[in-house]
Formats: C-alpha cells, structure tokens, sequence
C-alpha cells in the first residue's frame, strides 16, 4: 500500500475548512423542524410519487401527458432527496452499517450513476483488486456517490471524463493528524475525478458548509457537499479535495477498513416483482392507502385494507388464513400501533411477514420502541419499484421471518 500521495504544485488542496460546521446549530434546527413534520410530508409525496409512476406506466399516454407525468416524477424525487438530506445531516436519519465490498457496490450501481452524470458524462471505474472491505451504510454511501457525481455532472456543462477509482491506503500517524477524525491505520481511497472548470480558490473553504452555494436562486440547496462530508464522517472517514479553475476536481473519500478476518454477505438473487398472495394492508391516511393499494393490485397482489389497528384486526378476524403478509404504516389512529399489530397478529400466525413503513425521523422512531424480530422497515416515500421488491424477497424467503414468541 502506498501513502496518501500530494497533490502537484499549483493545485489548491482543501480538506474541510475549520468552519464547516459554523451554522451546523441551524441546520440542526431545520432537520429537527423536518423530523417533526416528515410523516405528513412523506405521505403526501408517497401520493404523488407513486401515482406519477403509475401514470408512466399507462399504455397508450400522450406525449404531453407522458412529460408531465416525468416532471412529476422528477420533482418528487427532488423534493424526497431534500428532506432525506436535512435527516440525515442533522443525525435523523437511521443508518446500518455492514460489511460491504465496495468495488461490487459501484458495479452494481453504475447504471443508476450514469443516468444521473448525463449522456455527455463519460463515466469511467478504475477499481483496485485489493481494495479492502468497508464497515459501512451502503444506502448512505450510495447518498454520497450521487451527490458527488452530481457536483462533477454539472461542473461539466459541455460533457467529460468522470473517474471513480478505489485503492487501498496506508495512512501513516502524521497523515492523519492532518483530520480531526483520522488516525493511522488501513484506507480505501474513493476517488472522483472530473474535467469541469474547477472551484476558485476563495470558494474552496467553504464548499462543505451548510447551504453555501454558488449556483443561481431555485438551482441547489447547497446541502449536497455538506451530506457528503457528514457522511464520510459517520463512517470515521474524511474527505478532501484538489482543484484549480480550469484544473477539473479531485474529491478523495478515505474511509477505513473493515477488520480482517469479516466476511461480506453475498448479494441475494434478483427475483420477480409481481406477486399472487393477499395483503393486509394498514394505513389511515386515505391517499396513501388508495394508491398503495393500487400498486399493489397493478403488480398482481389481492389486497385486504384497513384503515386502523382496531380495523385491521377485524379483517384479520375474517380472513387470517388467506393473508400472507401485513405492510403497515407504524403509527396507527386508534392507540394501536404498526408495531403492535404485527406482534398481536404474530401470536396467531409467528411466520406472519411484517413491512411497517413510516415517514418520521430516527429520533420519533426510536420513541415507539424496538420493532419485533424479522419486522422489514421501509421509510416513506418509498418508491414503488422498492417496495414491490422488499415485498418478493420477504414472500420468497425460505426462512420464516420470525420464531414464535
């Protein structure tokens, strides 16, 4: 392994200014303000999202129509990227970490990277063979490779190169003395490389603060850079970038390795989104219910749908040996919660598979109490294409989800 090598002589290196975090007490503020009213926002956009995608899959939608539909698909997802970055950057958002292999991570993920850099991105990996597992969230790392490749994506207006390559590091004491969160030991270096214009030397310090932003009023929230760097800080890491105007930009990610010894766990086998078995379906929010249920019937499931705990349990009452699944949302009207419910329902039926979906924070979350053993957990909005395939693999595990209490 070679040490962390120096960037040539004119080129600006920036790791994170000694003030990234001066306004971190407002962000703070604003992620609270977001946890408080996520589950409502969340539900709305679990609406629009989910009908936008069902309209892109209407045979026969005009042209007109069919634009509209995707402009309504592309605000949701922004509008849904915004509120998972406040969570996140202000410590609401859960994450699990796991062992993972990185370099099969960016393989798998190059497709979905390549639409966001654009056609005129050539995107390039350059992936080292000894590059060591990570200890890591892969959702969140695949958060911090979207964000990074969109800064690069539009640092290059007219099109260009993107590198993504991983190596291993050695990071000797002294290097690391240079972060506030490193220490010696073994690295994977992430690095992303562009050809854009590159950043002004009086920009570069401030590039990883909150809602700083160069781009013009309504074209970023300036929290991309600052997720980034929250991020590879989770995850004991730290990143630092090299640039010059006209120069391109050089982000490195350095994260540490996982202990050796660990084993990653293989990838499951892709399976069929469609399904036949019956659903219970809980949520009290009409909307969402209709149009989840709509999904669901779409994608071949029958559905059973209750709009409450109390109600859920009457269906249940009537219909237990039919229903092969319970997808419902944790907090409930009646003072039954998600949560409840499924370990009720699981006294008559252990093998019960349980998806409870929520759109609060980490922090309320936590105010609810532990889920039960097995209980898959989808924050809202979740996309339909995510929730079809948590359903199938849940179904078409070969295990039960849970040993009876």
């Amino acid at each position: 392994m070679n040490p962390v090598d120096r960037p040539p002589d004119g080129v600006c290196t920036a790791p994170p200014a000694a003030g990234v975090w001066a306004r971190s007490e407002t962000l703070t503020a604003v992620g609270r303000l977001a946890g408080g009213v996520a589950q409502d926002f969340n539900n709305l956009l679990t609406v629009i999202n989910s009908n936008a995608s069902l309209l892109l899959a209407t045979e026969g939608l005009g042209p007109e129509a069919l634009d509209s539909a995707r402009r309504i698909t592309a605000a949701g997802e922004r509008a849904a990227n915004l509120t998972r970055q406040l969570l996140l950057f202000s410590g609401e958002q859960p994450w699990h970490p796991r062992l993972l292999d990185l370099n099969a991570r960016l393989r798998e993920w190059t497709a979905a990277l390549q639409r966001l850099a654009g056609p005129e991105i050539n995107l390039q990996l350059e992936l080292a063979e000894d590059a060591p597992q990570l200890d890591a969230d892969a959702m969140m790392l695949e958060h911090l490779l979207s964000n990074l490749v969109a800064n690069a994506r539009d640092a290059m207006p007219g099109g260009g190169r993107l590198r993504l390559a991983t190596s291993p590091m050695r990071i000797t004491a002294a290097d690391a003395s240079r972060h506030p969160s490193g220490h010696a030991g073994d690295y994977l270096c992430l690095d992303v490389s562009d050809e854009g214009a590159g950043i002004a030397p009086e920009v570069l310090p401030h590039i990883f603060e909150p809602f700083f932003t160069t781009r013009p009023v309504g074209q970023g929230s300036g929290l991309g850079l600052a997720v980034a760097f929250g991020i590879v800080e989770m995850h004991g890491g730290w990143l630092e970038v090299d640039s010059a105007p006209g120069a391109g930009t050089r982000m490195r990610v350095f994260l540490p390795a996982a202990h050796a010894g660990a084993t990653v766990t293989p990838a499951a086998e892709p399976v069929a989104f469609r399904g036949h078995e019956t659903i219970l379906l809980v949520e009290d929010d009409d909307l969402v219910r209709d149009t989840t249920a709509a999904v669901l019937k779409l994608s071949g499931y029958r559905v059973l749908q209750a709009e409450s705990g109390a109600a859920a349990l009457e269906v249940w009452q009537w219909h237990a040996t039919r229903i092969a699944l319970l997808l419902t949302d944790v907090v409930l009207p009646d003072g039954l919660s998600g949560l409840e419910l499924a370990t009720q329902l699981r006294t008559q039926q252990p093998g019960l598979k349980v998806i409870c979906t929520s759109g609060f924070s980490r922090e309320m979350m936590a105010r609810l109490g532990r889920p039960p053993e097995g209980v898959v957990f989808l924050p809202k909005p979740c996309p339909p294409p995510a929730l079809l395939k948590a359903l199938r693999t849940l179904l078409e595990s070969k295990t039960p989800a849970v040993t009876a209490p």
